[in-house]
């Protein structure tokens, strides 16, 4: 994820040049150019420019959607199913990306990789909105660049970046007993630096309902996290040192064997842009995340349960310009995952280190892009992996891409280990995907469209067999779908769609692939009236089957949000989200409470 800087005006560097025909705005710092992506490629593009499909959530749209949480923010995104047990306020949150399983994507902040060893996946409920700066969305294997987990496709999150000086509080309240307090500044210069504290709360829903025969407890099931984040650059002679680091901690109360989580969530890193030459640009960075989680039963004797992951993740990259329109990508990963647990688990850690290349390219309408890696697992041996893409601007305007990949995904810790259910000669998960986009502008010149193929074939995926009561590799799935997206504004409208399909099937059991729904819509539009902005967003899902057999069916639905902002002075405004406004009953899975009608009231003050 190296982002070039440039060594001056007075000369073209062939790497500044090469990347300048790469991406246009390959000099603009990530926060400050929506457009500008990173996690694609490792290396600054552009969005339109990017040889995949990829989309940005930046600050200002994080705040204008008044989202509390990141599942809250997610919900709805085109070609994919954001899945939460008894909704969205700490509660377990699975993100299903192109139809595959929550496990298959791969989740970095800034450029270190976070997870749960043990169960796999990522806590997206957990995770604090106020902390973030710009979220990155990559669809596609890319295990290319990033070895075992990037099946389905990359999220990247970037915390707060220092900048102009400016400092600010929010506070908001609103249903079910819902608070947020919250405060950031950051400042600028030759040393910029951010940070920022906030404390979410809320009384909460009950997480399950009566139909939930293994889980149901009639009573409230509170949320609370407090996080800080912060970040500092330094110019250290010819070399630039980033600092940036998150963390958060607080508790979750649920319905089950065990109703209550005390946990703590973190990622750290320092990213090192070393002094290079006018074609060779090295960089090395060093990280870390930890999830730690506290299982206990707070009435009954059941015991405890310690589930601690720390993920260590250290990189040594390359950029180096090959004539005049090249790049070539070139570096090593070496990545070590531990899990203390009091479970019993007769393996506590393994490591993987991994070579990649890539190159890119770029000549008259016509983009290229190839990518290889060989990886070394300590467990299950060496890995190859690649990806090609093809990319070219017609003669009507559009641009078409066509790419193809392969991805694998290491078994987790509990697969293999977790006492009385678990199966220690699992091997790893593996899935190919073309796909194929068409994009350009709309027929009115007032934004852009992009239409996507793609088709996933995957082999050995591991499910829990009833009949032995363990995980196995056995069934096989195929993913196609289809995806629509097109944004657009003129004068004081702003609008977005997203149309998605989906055909995901198990193979192996000529069963529909569980939890994904077949058709999915979101439309948002906001009007700008003087110093207000007024917004609408509905958000629709067809009926899915909840479990493999498919003879569990939850219902479609479709929900309508209000949202609206006033600047009540150059330094204040105020702010209404109204979610669910229909008050519709509805379920994402079987036996998990969903919130009905709820408001959300902010008032926000800030200088600079």
């Amino acid at each position: 994820m190296t982002q070039i800087r440039s060594r001056g005006p007075a000369r073209r560097a062939p790497l500044a040049a090469c990347l300048a025909a790469l991406a246009p705005a390959a000099w603009a710092a990530v926060p400050e150019g929506p457009e500008v992506v990173v996690t694609a490629t490792r290396t600054a593009r552009t969005a339109d420019q990017s040889l995949a499909a990829v989309q940005i959530i930046d600050r200002a749209a994080i705040e204008a959607s008044g989202a509390l949480t990141l599942p809250e923010l997610l919900e709805g995104l085109g070609g994919s199913d954001l899945v939460t047990l008894g909704g969205p306020f700490g509660k377990q949150s699975s993100l299903l990306l192109d139809g595959m399983e929550s496990d298959h994507v791969l989740v970095l902040v800034d450029g270190v990789r976070a997870g749960s060893v043990s169960a796999g996946g990522f806590a997206w409920e957990l995770l604090s909105l106020d902390q973030v700066e710009r979220i990155e969305i990559v669809r596609g294997p890319r295990s290319a660049l990033y070895g075992s987990e990037a099946v389905a496709g990359v999220i990247q999150i970037f915390t707060r970046r220092g900048g102009p000086a400016r400092r600010g509080v929010a506070v908001a309240a609103g249903s079910y007993g819902t608070y947020r307090l919250q405060a950031a500044a950051q400042g600028g210069g030759e040393r910029p630096w951010a940070v920022g504290l906030a404390q979410l709360g809320t009384r909460g829903l009950n997480a399950t309902t009566p139909d939930n025969a293994f889980a149901f407890e009639p009573d409230r099931d509170p949320y609370r996290n407090l996080s800080l984040g912060g970040s500092m650059a330094l110019t250290l002679g010819p070399a630039r040192l980033a600092l940036r680091g998150l963390g958060a901690s607080g508790r979750t109360r649920y319905d089950g064997y065990r109703d209550r989580d005390d946990y703590l969530q973190g990622a750290w890193s320092a990213r090192l842009e070393l002094p290079g030459t006018e074609a060779w640009q090295p960089t090395l960075l060093a990280g870390a995340s930890r999830d730690r989680r506290l299982s206990l039963k707070e009435a009954g004797g059941i015991p405890s349960a310690v589930f601690d992951s720390r993920r260590w993740t250290f990189s040594w990259q390359n950029d180096l310009a090959v004539g005049e329109d090249g790049l070539l990508t070139a570096g090593l990963d070496h990545y070590v995952d531990r899990l203390d647990t009091d479970q019993g688990f007769p393996r506590d850690g393994r490591h993987t280190t991994g070579a990649f290349a890539q190159y890119q390219a770029r000549w008259g309408g016509q983009r290229l892009l190839v990518g290889a890696r060989r990886s070394r697992d300590q467990q299950f041996g060496w890995h190859s992996t690649g990806n090609v893409a093809w990319g070219t601007a017609l003669p009507i305007g559009l641009d078409l891409l066509i790419a193809w990949g392969n991805a694998f995904k290491a078994p987790t810790f509990n697969d293999l280990y977790y006492p009385g259910s678990s199966n220690p000669d699992l091997l790893p998960e593996r899935a190919r995907t073309w796909e194929a986009s068409l994009r350009g502008p709309d027929p009115w010149e007032v934004g852009r469209w992009e239409l996507r193929l793609h088709h996933t074939r995957a082999d050995q995926l591991i499910v829990f067999d009833l009949s032995t009561f363990t995980p196995q590799n056995v069934d096989r799935a195929r993913v196609r779908g289809a995806q629509f997206r097109w944004s657009g504004r003129g004068g004081p409208w702003r609008a977005s769609l997203d149309l998605a399909w989906l055909e995901p099937r198990n193979l192996t059991r000529d069963r529909w692939l569980p939890r994904r729904a077949r058709r999915s819509a979101r439309l948002a539009v906001d009007r700008q009236l003087g110093p207000l902005t007024l917004g609408l967003a509905w958000r629709g899902r067809s009926g899915r089957y909840d479990d493999a057999a498919n003879s569990i069916r939850t219902g479609g639905y479709g929900l309508l949000a209000l949202r609206a902002r006033y600047r009540l002075a150059p330094r204040w405004t105020a702010a209404l989200r109204w979610s669910n406004l229909l008050d519709r009953q509805y379920q994402e899975v079987r036996g998990y409470a969903q919130p009905g009608s709820h408001v959300l009231l902010e008032l926000r003050y800030r200088e600079g």
